[in-house]
């Protein structure tokens, strides 16, 4: 579990001030596999940039980046003595796919402030402490998130007022609907107004109300966002094959009959706001 204040790169020269903010979290590409959806993504990467139309992008990852490998493929891996080469030749791989990466996000949305990478169940474990997500976040200069993370996005005006935007982050679990796995962390966290999660391709959102009374005596209502990530793996692609390009072959969705999902990611913005009565940030998220 990682908790972080995010501080804006100095590299970007910009500051959360009292400005809207696009939030993009993004992940479940299992880039490397069988159906990554390649174009449709680098469309939605285009359309974040031009829905920021300028303003701030912030971007957080929500794990499974990369296909290889899963935790079983993890396991049994550790437990083969394999040879250097074989070895040395599936870092090569992970390598080049940390080098896709890369290129997506500085080709196609180089404005990019990037938070930090989540770990989901696909990456790859390079044996010297490092993994996919990990040397992503260092090449970025961005935080590691490991599993589960709660960043705190820090608004400021100049006359001092300041509201914190509280995120909670996971890449999930299971195969159910990423709002009803939501809704009983939601229950279980008291302070967050946002929580994110992929794993499941189903892009969902649901507002949760809160009420609360204050020591002057005051009983107030907030709302707290739900949203499922999205996904980018086709279930279904025409004319695949296995690894070697001799047979036809599908993913683990064709091989196990399960139902294809529609395919993409949301977006979020973070709009402070300030009246006679109060001041806040007003969270939308933009399926």
């Amino acid at each position: 579990m990682e908790l972080i204040d995010f501080v804006p790169r100095q590299t970007l020269r910009r500051e959360l001030g009292w400005q809207d903010v696009l939030l993009v979290p993004t992940g479940d590409l299992q880039l490397g596999g069988i159906g990554f959806w390649k174009t449709g993504y680098i469309e939605y990467l285009k359309d974040c940039v031009k829905t920021a139309n300028g303003a701030p992008i912030l971007l957080v990852t929500t794990g499974d980046m990369v296909d290889r490998n899963s935790p079983s493929n993890r396991r049994k891996i550790a437990n083969a003595e394999l040879y250097d080469s074989v070895r040395a030749g599936q870092i090569t791989i992970g390598e080049q796919d940390i080098e896709e990466v890369i290129d997506l996000f500085q080709t196609y949305i180089p404005e990019a402030d990037i938070i930090g990478f989540i770990s989901g169940h696909h990456y790859m474990d390079f044996g010297d402490g490092t993994n996919t997500d990990s040397r992503l976040a260092d090449h970025f200069g961005a935080s590691y998130l490991g599993d589960c993370a709660v960043v705190h996005l820090n608004f400021k005006q100049d006359d001092h007022t300041s509201k914190t935007v509280k995120i909670w982050l996971h890449h999930g679990q299971g195969t159910a609907s990423p709002i009803k796995k939501l809704e009983k962390i939601a229950a279980e966290w008291d302070g967050i107004d946002l929580f994110l999660m992929g794993h499941t391709p189903h892009i969902e959102t649901k507002v949760k109300g809160r009420m609360y009374t204050t020591t002057q005596g005051n009983l107030h209502h907030r709302t707290v966002k739900l949203a499922g990530t999205g996904g980018w793996l086709r279930g279904y692609t025409l004319n695949s094959s296995d690894v070697e390009g001799n047979l036809p072959k599908g993913n683990y969705v064709e091989e196990a009959m399960m139902a294809p999902c529609p395919l993409g990611g949301i977006k979020i913005w973070l709009r402070p706001w300030k009246n006679q009565h109060g001041a806040g940030v007003k969270i939308e998220v933009v399926l």
